[in-house]
């Protein structure tokens, strides 16, 4: 009776957070045990002692007691519940301590010893768990895999409360990979479950994390919010961990917001913490975040004293995540210190670890967020090689430099190239490939009716209702998707695509060529001119004055009646600094543009070339826009040799509504309603006729392929037939969310012939799926170029989707496109294309300076909004 009330006792102290009592109670608890010579409730007092001294932050002491209980049970021959919960504690401590190994050790032990007695709540803790540890590793696709089946056990429960921890703790992974807007949704429903549960000390976690995701999205503001109002609960309730949490927030948030002494302030305070809790993980962070307060004060000696001992720390603990950000910081340090080559080792080893973290992830989504929060890493290097260009020209700097922005820019879509060509999907279970289509189907049909519920009246709460339906099928798909990869024999062959050195990019250029690559940094940008002989460098001023300056142009550029005199002094100032420096390099040559951020969004060929009287780059000039040199690169090794036989497919004129004049009126009665999308009702688009039919005027008959109205359909864009044809057109609405691409794509028609409702959207996740033999896929559509932005990786949408597909080119459209030009222009093109045999660059440029001679289209808005992307070479003449 003693022992069993004093053990009570102790762990209702332990409970109330008092930890001293609880202790105390627990040592009662355990001398009882000891007289009375039961081992197991021995085991199970020695346990609860350690409880109580790590929750009171004495994780040495906690650490000798739970080694005790684990001995005295392993003579006791106790293998079940008893010693899985010593083996969780331990790892918990581990982690404290910054043993990973052993943690991991620890929680591989629990894990098999809980699947071993059937416990399934148990098991999903021990999963959560071992995220945690995972992720404090670095290794966030890891976390993941252990998070997606504890959630699913823990919903299955009704355990409400670790739901909500497992939730916290997928957030966290999600904000280690740079997927914000994820991580966010994550920590809010974690949110709203603590709080319902009543979970003050959860909630406290939760909202410092979220509080993270708003520094990280400029909203310093309530980033402080969050982290005041955090530390003031965490200290009354002498939680010392959640408030040197919250101190290591209101410091970095302090920071952001241009104040690095009060960030000082609140990071001694947090170191103090965390040398009383022996958390040295957390103390490498705090420590880098001193760094970078000293870097702002302009202390650079005591910036990299701090940076040193946090890089030490990241690699004691073993945190991959942490180390990367920490040797940046000191290489920052470093240059200012005018010490270049510590500099340089300290980046070149941050990138080498950028290179295999990112690796480890099989979601391409999640490797290109991750890759974009790491930007940092790469601009720092191209400084560096560009400062040495600057002090030593004529030895290679440059091209150095270049190979790093190579290295940042369309990494996914060069990984994704590679797989598609490999066909990883080949030789992987049927039974993964067949939940795989059935997602596919489900995310189109959701996807489909968010569009139509995004245009019509619907309450806040149905909206993230289907919202949520949605991520959860793209996450189950998502998942799907990692195992197809990770079971392919074809993908585990895979090696890293190859980048393109300057040397091999000069390479891909003949003598009428000129590629121009940006890369847009804090503090100044480059852009590089490559010829065949030469690779020349070029300092330009810092992303935000450059993408200011591209967002006036895009402002003016994409509507209907531009100010025709504000948008050319826009587009004067733009073209100044990104052209200016490369003037007398131009000449007359084809223009290859590797575009980066919102520079993405601007046709260069509407630029006005100084002293040319103003005429447009075009004028002058084909262009065409590549992700990356080594995407083209790729491209040309991994082209396929078979050479389809068919010349043009049309898809064009699709039939949405059960209103459409070409369905019977008998049967329109019993049709499908009608349906809209987010811009209005998909109406009819007539001139998409005209379209094909001029097309019609000047293909070869016999070896081109037309569907038209109800036949422009999903399954006709899905079957194998367009496979056979080297120039495919869609002429139909483009569905742009550049905040989900998966729920981008194409409408096509939503109405059989007897007026039956059919699925009409063709998503990207569809796309990706095509196997096309295309030299060329024109999406003759709004906004069809558009996508999601990723720092380096570009317009995450339809034209990358294309290019995975199998396409050599994309033509695709910038802004809501006006019909009668645009069918004018479709005109032009496939003329010069089909009859003169001219390739797509030439021949889109005659087609637009034709446009542009028309009066009536005068303006940059009816002729310029489509760009070609992909490789310049990779169309034969002579489609007859």
């Amino acid at each position: 009776g003693q022992a069993a009330a004093w053990s009570g006792i102790g762990l209702a102290r332990t409970a109330l957070g008092d930890t001293a009592a609880a202790a105390e109670a627990q040592r009662r608890a355990l001398a009882f045990e000891r007289r009375l010579g039961r081992p197991v409730e021995e085991g199970k007092a020695l346990n609860n002692l350690g409880f109580a001294l790590h929750s009171q932050g004495d994780l040495r002491a906690a650490l000798d007691f739970y080694r005790q209980a684990l001995d005295v049970f392993q003579q006791a021959g106790e293998q079940g519940f008893q010693k899985a919960n010593v083996l969780h504690n331990l790892a918990a401590i581990y982690i404290g301590l910054g043993e990973p190994d052993a943690a991991l050790a620890s929680n591989r032990q629990v894990l098999d010893l809980q699947r071993a007695l059937g416990d399934r709540r148990g098991e999903a803790r021990t999963l959560n768990n071992l995220g945690v540890l995972y992720g404090d590793l670095g290794e966030f696709g890891q976390a993941l895999e252990a998070y997606t089946p504890a959630l699913a056990l823990f919903r299955q429960s009704g355990d409400r409360l670790w739901e909500a921890s497992t939730l916290h703790n997928r957030g966290v992974a999600y904000y280690g990979l740079g997927d914000f807007q994820r991580a966010l949704a994550d920590f809010e429903q974690a949110l709203a479950i603590r709080r319902e549960g009543g979970d003050r000390r959860g909630e406290v976690l939760t909202e410092i994390s979220i509080g993270h995701v708003r520094v990280r999205l400029g909203e310093t503001g309530p980033a402080l919010d969050l982290a005041r109002r955090a530390a003031g609960v965490a200290s009354a309730a002498a939680d010392r961990r959640g408030e040197m949490l919250a101190r290591l927030l209101l410091a970095k948030a302090s920071l952001a917001a241009g104040e690095p002494a009060a960030a000082l302030g609140e990071l001694a305070r947090a170191l103090d913490l965390a040398r009383l809790l022996e958390d040295r993980f957390d103390e490498a962070a705090i420590r880098q975040l001193t760094g970078e307060a000293y870097l702002a004060l302009r202390q650079p000696e005591k910036a990299a004293q701090a940076l040193g001992e946090a890089v030490d720390l990241a690699r004691a603990v073993k945190n991959q995540a942490r180390l990367i950000e920490a040797l940046t910081a000191l290489a920052r340090a470093e240059r200012r210190l005018d010490h270049p080559a510590e500099a340089r080792s300290r980046v070149d080893e941050a990138l080498r670890l950028i290179e295999t973290s990112r690796t480890t992830e099989t979601d391409p989504d999640l490797r290109a967020s991750f890759l974009a929060a790491q930007r940092a890493a790469f601009e720092l290097a191209i400084d560096l090689l560009m400062d040495l260009d600057r002090q030593q020209p004529g030895h290679g700097f440059a091209a150095d430099a270049l190979a790093v922005s190579e290295r940042a820019h369309a990494r996914s879509l060069l990984d994704l190239l590679q797989e598609a060509r490999a066909d990883v999907r080949e030789g992987v279970d049927p039974r993964l490939r067949d939940r795989e289509r059935g997602l596919l189907v489900r995310l189109n049909a959701k996807a489909g009716q968010q569009a139509d519920l995004l245009s019509r009246p619907a309450t806040a709460e149905r909206r993230r209702a289907a919202e949520g339906e949605i991520q959860a099928v793209l996450a189950e798909l998502e998942q799907t998707e990692g195992e197809i990869r990770k079971s392919s024999p074809r993908y585990a062959a895979l090696t890293q695509p190859p980048l393109a050195t300057g040397a091999e990019i000069r390479g891909l250029l003949d003598g009428g060529s000129l590629l121009i690559e940006y890369s847009l940094g804090e503090e100044r940008s480059f852009l590089w001119a490559i010829d065949q002989s030469t690779v020349t460098g070029f300092e330009l001023p810092p992303r935000a004055r450059i993408e200011t300056a591209a967002r006036a142009v895009y402002d003016r550029l994409a509507v209907l009646a531009p100010e025709n005199g504000a948008l050319e002094k826009a587009a004067a100032r733009l073209s100044r600094m990104l052209l200016g420096p490369v003037a007398e390099k131009l000449g007359k040559r084809r223009l290859i543009l590797v575009a980066d951020g919102e520079l993405q969004y601007i046709p260069f060929g509407m630029l006005p070339v100084s002293g040319d009287h103003g005429s447009p780059l075009l004028v002058r000039h084909e262009i065409v826009n590549a992700p990356s040199a080594s995407t083209v690169a790729l491209e040309r090794q991994l082209a396929r040799r078979s050479v389809a036989s068919g010349a043009v497919a049309v898809l064009a004129d699709p039939v949405f509504g059960s209103d459409d004049p070409r369905i019977a009126p008998r049967i329109a009665s019993h049709a499908a309603p009608r349906t809209a999308s987010r811009g209005g009702s998909f109406l009819r688009l007539p001139w998409t006729r005209r379209e094909a039919d001029a097309i019609a005027a000047v293909a070869p008959a016999d070896r081109s392929f037309f569907a038209l109205g109800f036949q422009a359909s999903r399954a006709t864009a899905l079957s194998p037939k367009l496979s056979g044809y080297r120039i495919v057109h869609f002429a139909t609405h483009g569905v742009i969310d550049s905040r989900t691409p998966a729920l981008s794509g194409l409408m096509l028609s939503r109405v059989g012939e007897r007026g039956q409702p059919l699925e009409g959207f063709l998503g990207l996740r569809d796309i990706y799926n095509l196997r096309l033999g295309a030299e060329l896929v024109v999406l003759s559509g709004c906004e069809t170029a558009l996508g999601k932005e990723v720092r380096g990786e570009g317009l995450v949408g339809l034209t990358q989707g294309f290019l995975y597909s199998g396409a050599r080119q994309v033509m695709a459209s910038l802004w809501r496109i006006e019909d009668q030009a645009t069918a004018e222009l479709m005109s032009r093109f496939y003329r010069s294309l089909l009859v003169d045999g001219r390739p797509p660059a030439a021949a889109l440029r005659q087609a637009q300076l034709a446009i542009r001679a028309d009066k009536r289209w005068r303006s940059p808005y009816y002729w310029s909004g489509f760009v070609l992307q992909g490789d310049w070479a990779g169309f034969r003449n002579g489609v007859r």
